[in-house]
């Protein structure tokens, strides 16, 4: 399991570096390493993203 200063370290040398386009995929993929559901909606120019996750068990909401 990551540390949270691991995780803070990490994603705190993408957003100067790359920008947010990087940060997003980043938090994706962590978040689908951990067996979460998640779809990353793009932009026209696939410049920009949103990040959507279903946290919690699958079906309807109450």
């Amino acid at each position: 399991m990551v540390t949270s200063r691991t995780l803070l370290a990490q994603l705190v040398t993408l957003i100067p570096s790359r920008g947010v386009n990087l940060l997003i995929d980043f938090v994706w993929r962590y978040l689908t390493d951990l067996g979460v559901n998640c779809e990353l909606i793009h932009n026209a120019e696939r410049s920009k993203a949103n990040l959507y996750a279903r946290l919690g068990p699958a079906g309807k909401a109450a």
